[in-house]
């Protein structure tokens, strides 16, 4: 007996039709017995709007009444206080989505999808029916879900149970940047004397000149193509037999105790003799076109539903693409559906779904973050892991004497040189399977994405697996649970993104002042010896927060406290939860801050100050006062977004130091109030250098910000009806108030939201935050430890002894105050 699995679930992206849901179903059993059902179903997609006002919620739900398209649909109503949230339940047709009122968040289907219930990964029980159409079919077609009943997701035995690939590829013949680009333009020169061969004799006659240099330049990138190599002779890189191909598959298949070796190669000249080398069968073929079929083969004969591997988003991704060039269709998992990233930022590259891809590069990032630390000689690479495992690995060759023994295997002078090179190419090629199966064993991670996929039951184990910030769709499944749609959609999406990228680039900075409030100084430069590395929790000490909100994280936070490296690598996924929150907090204590700093310029105590707002509402109005409020919150809003995407050396130019703002704006009528926001008046003043710099979107943004700029001073200078007196007797420009007002407005409102959203204090959070820090520098001072200095979240200190403040990593030898 076995059972049926999901591993797969998303809306097609059609343009002109209706779009199906796809599914996958995997069926899983105790024997050899392997089968896929690919599945489309009809399915509506549910639309909420964002937060509307009962006005326009009669509105709306008046208008959908006498309107044949939207009278026969489920809407449904969900009221937050004076706003409502309406959901559609429509047919996913871009066409008829797109007549719905911009009010509504399309987009995000299959997000809103499992927000709604539609969990993947799960187990799932048929009907007799469809038990045996999905017997009889690898593809079939439902009106509806009725008969497939979903269950539970699957526990840690049944993850080991599943069938997996350990996969690793190799392309020796890569080609170095400039390499890359020399060919490019010899391939385009060679396309440009191709059409000449085809012109009339007259034409060719004409542009003879033309001909002629065109093939000087051939001739001069061809001799930077061609390299000398010892063994081989000269090697002319542009030739057809050296592209940079896919030459290698390494495999370990295997199901629980069960695995099978196979290495997949080019050997155009079947000079590889051995039909097994180190426990791989060795699988040959003539070109890249045939390995792929055949390595394709083996993945739908076999069907394994994990992927293992380090950094196998590359491995896959160049199957993809070398089976694109080869007109081949790359469907490893779901019939016709290819692997492809579904988040990519820079480095930072994850795949969609379609087997359970788990990746040691990003776990060893989950379990051992500090392997980053350079300057101990640790790393993320595979060796670097294996030896922090004490798995005896290291590279056998280098990424650049690799690409010499390829050509030395294919080409090489002798058949003993070539002989060699086959022998050292499989040596290194099966080497980093092994390990890689290794590595996974010895992490052992499968308990903990068990306990995080109860946490996340609408992320697939592929998401958890590739990194914590899969922790940020908590906060977006909190929201909608309670309020039917999400938090941030559209303009506000990039806000919130804008936002939190600042909040990402200044919480080092931070949390390095924090010690420094604490009483923490770093050590005179030197090298000490007998040192400890402990990692800093800032998530652990405002636990109770994150529990208060998701009571789950702390089901799981109690189940891993006796398992030292779990519970570790729990903290670093509650780091990622607590981001969120503490960019939320930084921002309203930065209000915070700035309004302290316009009461002590003002000089005015809280009593007339109040006074004096009031006075301001009554003089400027209200409304006109709301108009000043919103102008500025645009203003900062434009400002963040051109801020986020600027490079260092832009970013001084509108965050200078103190003493510079003196000079470069107070002179020039900067009002002196505004001193904490002088960023926004620097950009302004060097608008034109920072445009040079900019992407086209960003360009319009900053359009953006100068209007809006004019628009609020032209708001602010309304507002100059008179002058008020403080306790001093000083005059006051009312702008100043009004700035005052500004963030008295901001800070207020938003340590309201923050209380609402979250269930916390301000104060509250600012009081287990100062806490934290104080008993850590109580704690280390008291056990007589020396503190030398931090790395990010992790802090040196000299001397022997525990710390239940922080969380032990390592002893060092010594350590270099730098």
């Amino acid at each position: 007996m076995g059972f049926w699995i999901n591993n797969f679930a998303e809306f097609e992206r059609k343009q002109k039709r209706k779009n199906r849901l796809i599914l996958n179903f995997s069926y899983i059993s105790n024997s050899s017995e392997r089968k896929n059902v690919k599945v489309f179903v009809e399915q509506n997609v549910k639309v909420p709007t964002k937060f509307i006002n009962q006005y326009l919620s009669k509105e709306i739900l008046s208008s959908f009444a006498g309107n044949n398209n939207f009278e026969d649909l489920t809407i449904q109503k969900k009221s937050r206080g004076k706003f409502d949230v309406l959901s559609i339940e429509v047919p996913n047709d871009r066409a008829f989505l797109n007549k719905l009122p911009n009010y509504f968040q399309i987009g995000n289907y299959d997000k809103l999808l499992r927000f709604g219930g539609a969990y993947p990964d799960r187990k799932i029980i048929l009907n007799s029916k469809l038990e045996k159409l999905f017997g009889e079919n690898s593809e079939i077609e439902l009106k509806d879900l009725s008969g497939i009943s979903f269950g539970d997701f699957l526990n840690e035995k049944e993850l080991n149970s599943l069938p997996y690939i350990v996969l690793d590829i190799e392309k020796p013949l890569w080609k170095k940047d400039f390499e890359k680009r020399e060919l490019k333009w010899r391939e385009n020169i060679l396309k440009a004397e191709k059409k000449y061969s085809k012109l009339p004799g007259a034409e060719q006659e004409a542009q003879k000149k033309k001909h002629e240099q065109r093939q000087r330049i051939i001739k001069n990138l061809e001799d930077k193509l061609t390299i000398e190599v010892e063994g081989v002779g000269k090697v002319k890189l542009y030739e057809e037999n050296f592209n940079s191909e896919v030459s290698y598959v390494g495999t370990i298949w295997g199901k629980g105790k069960k695995k099978k070796k196979e290495m997949y190669i080019i050997d155009p000249k079947d000079e590889i003799i051995c039909k097994r080398y180190n426990g791989f069968k060795i699988l040959k073929f003539k070109n890249e076109k045939e390995l792929i079929s055949g390595f394709l083969d083996s993945l739908h004969k076999r069907n394994p539903i994990i992927s293992y591997g380090h950094n196998q988003v590359y491995d896959i991704t160049q199957l993809r693409f070398a089976s694109e060039d080869n007109k081949i269709i790359y469907d490893p998992a779901v019939k016709e559906i290819k692997p492809r990233r579904d988040f990519v930022r820079s480095f930072l590259q994850r795949l969609r779904e379609d087997m359970i891809y788990l990746d040691t590069l990003w776990l060893s990032k989950i379990f051992y973050p500090y392997l980053s630390q350079k300057r101990f000689d640790t790393s993320h690479k595979l060796a670097g892991v294996a030896q922090f495992l004490d798995i005896d690995f290291t590279k056998s060759q280098t990424h650049e004497e690799l690409r010499i023994t390829e050509l030395k295997r294919l080409v090489g002078e002798t058949k003993e040189i070539r002989k060699k090179a086959i022998d050292d190419m499989l040596f290194y090629s099966c080497g980093d399977l092994d390990v890689t199966q290794e590595i996974v064993n010895r992490i052992n991670f499968l308990p903990l994405l068990v306990k995080m996929k109860e946490i996340l039951p609408f992320s697939t184990l592929s998401e958890i697996a590739f990194s914590t910030n899969s922790m940020n769709k908590l906060h977006e499944f909190n929201h909608f649970k309670k309020n039917g749609n999400l938090p941030y959609y559209g303009y506000a999406s990039k806000e919130r993104q804008d936002k939190l990228q600042i909040f990402k680039k200044r919480f080092v900075s931070i949390k390095k002042e924090l010690l420094g409030w604490a009483k923490f100084k770093k050590a005179d430069k030197g090298e000490y010896e007998n040192i400890q590395e402990f990692y800093l929790p800032l998530e652990d000490w405002t636990k109770d927060a994150a529990f208060k909100i998701n009571p789950e994280l702390e089901k799981a936070y109690n189940e891993t406290k006796n398992n030292k490296n779990e519970n570790f690598a729990f903290l670093q996924y509650l780091k990622s939860y607590m981001k969120e929150i503490f960019a939320d907090y930084y921002f309203v204590r930065r209000d915070e801050k700035i309004y302290q700093f316009t009461k002590n310029f003002l000089k005015l105590d809280n009593n007339a100050l109040n006074e004096n707002f009031n006075k301001i509402k009554n003089s400027f109005g209200e409304e006109n006062l709301n108009k000043v409020i919103g102008s500025f919150r645009y203003l900062k809003n434009h400002f963040r977004s051109i801020y986020a995407s600027l490079e260092g050396k832009d970013r001084a130019i509108i965050r200078p130091v103190q003493t510079s703002i003196q000079g470069n704006l107070f002179e020039s009528g900067f009002p002196k109030i505004m001193e904490k926001d002088s960023d926004i008046f620097l950009l302004k003043e060097n608008s034109e250098s920072i445009r040079k710099n900019l992407s086209p979107a960003n360009a319009r943004n900053l359009n953006s910000f100068l209007e809006n700029f004019e628009t609020f001073e032209g708001y602010l200078n309304s507002s100059a009806n008179g002058l008020f007196t403080n306790k001093e007797g000083d005059e006051t420009n009312s702008k100043d108030l009004i700035y005052s007002y500004i963030y008295f407005n901001r800070f207020s409102s938003g340590s309201k939201k923050f209380f609402g959203v979250y269930g916390v204090s301000i104060d509250e959070l600012n009081d287990k935050i100062s806490k934290g820090y104080e008993s850590l520098f109580e704690e280390i001072t008291r056990k007589n430890l020396k503190f030398l200095d931090n790395i990010g979240d992790y802090i040196f200190v000299q001397g022997k002894g525990e710390l239940n403040s922080a969380v032990k990593i390592r002893d060092l030898e010594k350590f270099v105050v730098e």
